[in-house]
């Protein structure tokens, strides 16, 4: 039995119910921080299960590991949702790929920064409200699906809020969700027989600010993240 809250599966293979049922599970998080030591980031994350657990990247989650670095707070990191995207919940770090860590301690203060996406993920979790109200029972949320047959030339909708053309005023005030329906044109894997790389055409999508994004199969399911 679904609540009110809850994103309904689509019943068919129909990409614009899918990306109705994933824009409801799709939030921003944006962090800021007191000071000129790290520039602010604006990302995306994905709601994974109903009690508010979000999906994201490492490079987006780890600056919730300096959360009182220099003083309380300098780092604080607010979940936004809608279009445009307005702070509704407040959020902390769960877990983060420890490999990502040792291999990225760099990478913050890069003007530049590059990446394969090995280990690129981590989780948070939606504490509370901003306005202090109470958090819904239960939170829109997108199902993962960890199968292993992925195939070329798979259609797959993307879903994030991209920034890379937004000025800071603009992410504050005018960030909206994005989505693009494209094609898987490869796979590639880190190890052996493992789809670990998803590689897809450019699209609108394709700016900073979509790390952490949905890349959601004909089934309605999570398979990557962008």
């Amino acid at each position: 039995t679904a609540t009110t809250t809850q994103a309904i599966l689509p019943p068919t293979f129909d990409f614009e119910q899918i990306n109705t049922y994933t824009r409801e599970a799709t939030v921003n998080i944006l962090c800021s921080t007191k000071g000129q030591e790290l520039s602010p980031i604006s990302g995306t994350g994905m709601v994974v299960s109903p009690d508010g657990l979000i999906l994201t990247n490492a490079h987006i989650g780890q600056y919730l590991l300096l959360k009182d670095f220099i003083q309380k707070n300098f780092v604080e990191c607010v979940t936004r949702i809608g279009s445009p995207a307005v702070a509704k919940y407040n959020l902390e770090l769960v877990y983060i790929s420890p490999t990502w860590v040792a291999n990225n301690k760099d990478l913050l203060r890069s003007s530049d920064p590059k990446g394969t996406g090995e280990n690129d993920f981590a989780f948070l979790r939606i504490t509370s409200s901003v306005s202090n109200s109470n958090l819904p029972t239960t939170f829109p949320f997108v199902h993962m699906d960890i199968r292993e047959n992925i195939a070329k030339n798979e259609d797959v909708i993307l879903v994030s809020y991209p920034a890379g053309f937004l000025g800071g005023l603009s992410i504050l005030g005018d960030l909206n969700i994005t989505s693009a329906v494209t094609t898987i044109k490869d796979i590639y894997t880190f190890k052996d027989n493992t789809p670990d790389l998803i590689a897809i055409p450019g699209t609108i999508v394709s700016q900073r600010g979509s790390s952490g994004g949905a890349v959601m199969d004909k089934y309605a399911t999570l398979i990557g993240i962008i």
